[in-house]
């Protein structure tokens, strides 16, 4: 199977992969995972898969994100993380996607982002943060996303955004802001 470029695997009962499961798969590219049972995963899995693109694991029961799950993933260009259980984003689970170009972390639970966790994300161009638990959006957190070009934050609990928080959104052409507290809008928007 080391031509594979595609592998699905979704809507099954997968609960644990074994670290040598996708070892011979050197050229894959895309992996969905979606739909199963996970309720975490380490990146030992992931290691071997320089050339993938993009990896859904949407519907899962993942509640964190290891520190190591992405660090080889440097290619990749897409994650769904949606419908999980994710309750924070912490500074470097994400810090290794270089090449992410959409990253969809809707319906979780999250409540904490670390400012600096997208800063190493410029070539991030849509990011669903959606349907979540965010209360408020600073000044660090989208600093270093020039290339975006779609935002969502609907359906959060956000009540105040930082008056500099899109000063860097230079593409910005979509932002989803509905169904928050937001009793005021700054002349920065």
């Amino acid at each position: 199977l080391s031509k594979l470029k595609a592998l699905v695997v979704t809507d099954n009962q997968i609960r644990s992969i074994e670290e040598t499961a996708f070892s011979n798969l050197t050229n894959l590219e895309q992996l969905d995972l979606d739909h199963n049972e996970f309720e975490s995963l380490n990146g030992s899995q992931f290691s071997t898969l320089k050339c993938l693109k993009k990896l859904r694991l949407h519907f899962n029961l993942l509640r964190a994100i290891d520190t190591n799950l992405f660090r080889a993933l440097t290619n990749l260009e897409e994650l769904n993380l949606e419908s999980n259980q994710l309750q924070a984003i912490q500074f470097d689970e994400l810090s290794s996607l270089t090449s992410l170009r959409t990253l969809k972390l809707t319906s979780n639970l999250i409540h904490t982002i670390d400012e600096r966790s997208l800063f190493n994300l410029a070539t991030l161009e849509t990011l669903y943060l959606d349907t979540n638990q965010l209360r408020s959006i600073g000044v660090e957190l989208l600093f270093n996303l020039s290339n975006l070009k779609l935002l969502s934050l609907a359906d959060n609990q956000i009540d105040s955004i930082d008056d500099q928080a899109f000063v860097n959104c230079y593409h910005l052409e979509k932002l989803f802001l509905n169904t928050n507290k937001i009793r005021a809008l700054s002349d920065s928007l």
